[in-house]
């Protein structure tokens, strides 16, 4: 049977024209771009969307002190559709781009079936102040077309359009159970061993499963990898760690993929 989506797509699509009132709300044009292109106001500032991709999880940046620390952050049943933004003339906020833990003050959306969603977070780090990635969290839904909005107050519109193939992304998921997670019990002074993840594609549609592996060590940051993983079948994360020699023992392994947070502990011995 054809999703409705393909149904849908045999109908006459609506395009709103200028003056009318669009999904969200408000009056004025409301052009539409490809994902890439670059919009321009008449004062000088400029908007592009690019790089868009759906995942059940990303990461996300804290700021503590003078650290930033990436977190897997993980939609639940929905998903995020995470975006590259890229900005000109734009005066940047308090601190400029050392507002790491925020994304770029712009109301952006992601308009799907009538239907409006804002619920924007930061996504990594770019220490460039005039780009940025975030991430807006939908609902898993077939639908027929969907588009990137920036909603402004103080003219039109524009709204970037998302190919098929990323719309076919929004009616399925990805989901992932942990099989495995394993750590050798005992290790020696500076022997270096590996933590293994494996996990299992229960979802609908192959995608990518992230999470943070590593030692735990005091205020250092656990590093962050990701692997993709067909529908039904495993993946497998693995970390190299080292068992330092300075005391720090046992070794605190964690996994977390937002969803699942685990934890091993590995005995280090003097060894000789």
């Amino acid at each position: 049977m054809p999703s409705r989506r393909a149904l849908l797509r045999t109908l006459p699509l609506c395009v709103a024209a200028a003056g009318c009132a669009g999904p969200s709300g408000g009056s004025g044009e409301r052009p539409r771009l490809p994902v890439g292109d670059r919009f321009e106001t008449d004062d000088g500032r400029a908007l592009r969307v690019a790089d868009p991709v759906v995942h059940p999880s990303v990461a996300t940046v804290e700021a503590v002190s003078h650290h930033r620390y990436e977190r897997v952050t993980d939609a639940g049943d929905d998903q995020y559709l995470s975006v590259l933004v890229s900005t000109a003339g734009f005066k940047p906020g308090p601190g400029g781009w050392e507002q790491s833990d925020e994304p770029i003050d712009l109301p952006l959306a992601v308009e799907a079936d009538d239907t409006r969603h804002d619920r924007m977070i930061p996504v990594g780090f770019d220490e460039r102040p005039d780009r940025d990635r975030v991430a807006i969290r939908v609902p898993v839904a077939d639908v027929p077309d969907a588009r990137i909005v920036w909603e402004r107050d103080d003219g039109p519109r524009p709204g970037w359009q998302l190919s098929d193939d990323v719309v076919n992304d929004l009616a399925a998921s990805p989901r992932f159970e942990v099989e495995r997670f394993d750590v050798p019990d005992r290790v020696e002074a500076g022997e270096t061993f590996e933590a293994t993840d494996e996990v299992r594609n229960v979802g609908d549609r192959a995608g990518r499963f992230l999470a943070t592996l590593g030692a735990k060590r005091g205020s250092l940051d656990v590093p962050e990898s990701g692997v993709a993983v067909d529908v039904g079948a495993t993946g497998t994360l693995r970390e190299s760690i080292t068992a330092s020699g300075d005391g720090d023992r046992p070794i605190r392994v964690v996994l977390d993929c937002g969803a699942d947070r685990r934890e091993r502990t590995v005995t280090v011995e003097d060894g000789g």
